[in-house]
C-alpha cells in the first residue's frame, strides 16, 4: 500500500516544471481520461 506521504512525493515531483516525460513524449493534442477504483475505503 503505498503511503499518503508517498503520494504527495509523487506529486510533488511534477509541480514546477510539470511532467516533463509526459510532456516529452505525448503529443498535447492527444486526450485521455481514467477513473480509479478502490478495493475498500481508506486504500
Amino acid at each position: 500500500m503505498i503511503e499518503e506521504k508517498g503520494i504527495l512525493e509523487f506529486l510533488a515531483e511534477d509541480l514546477g516544471f510539470g511532467d516533463v516525460t509526459t510532456e516529452a513524449l505525448i503529443p498535447e493534442e492527444i486526450k485521455a481520461r481514467a477513473v480509479i477504483l478502490a478495493k475498500q475505503a481508506g486504500s
